[in-house]
């Protein structure tokens, strides 16, 4: 299942990192915004199961969050050298008149805040599996490992991910 999401994850990540045009991107993105739309109605759904009325999988989503925060800070200078100047951190500079560094700092607090929020949601209880919403905090804490210290290491796996590779399956004394 996480092998399935990295991979349906990398396209969408790629395509608007690398290859779809505005028209294209603004198509892709009405998709989107229509599959995130059902997803809230899910978890509106989800609400009212819940005994608070707050939701795990709303804490789950927020994982989510902090992927995509993580992933563009750590991508953010290659991005740039690439020449593309749509990316989260160069859109919010541009629309809260901040500087880069202002932005990375935002960035790391909106990813401390969604861990923040994804703790506490595993401490509530639930009607849904804690089997299904532990993969869902695995891949944020997969993503969290992969981008750690600001390091792209899907584009680059033997800086960051080798090491722990190695340290599990190869020497795990």
């Amino acid at each position: 299942m996480i092998a399935k999401t990295i991979g349906i994850l990398s396209i969408v990540d790629d395509t608007y990192d690398a290859y779809g045009t505005i028209e294209e991107l603004a198509t892709y993105t009405n998709v989107i915004q229509s599959y995130k739309t059902l997803l809230h109605l899910y978890e509106d759904f989800e609400k009212e199961l819940s005994r608070d009325g707050r939701s795990n999988v709303v804490y789950y989503a927020k994982g989510c969050d902090n992927i995509r925060v993580i992933d563009d800070v750590a991508t953010y200078e290659v991005e740039k050298s690439r020449g593309q100047i749509v990316t989260g951190i160069e859109c919010y500079k541009r629309d809260y008149g901040k500087t880069t560094e202002e932005a990375m700092i935002k960035f790391h607090e909106m990813a401390e805040t969604a861990w923040k929020d994804v703790n506490e949601g595993i401490l509530r209880p639930t009607p849904v599996s804690m089997e299904f919403l532990t993969r869902i905090l695995n891949l944020a804490r997969l993503i969290d490992v992969i981008y750690k210290q600001n390091q792209d290491g899907y584009t680059h796996p033997e800086k960051v991910v080798k090491p722990h590779i190695i340290a599990l399956l190869v020497d795990p004394s």
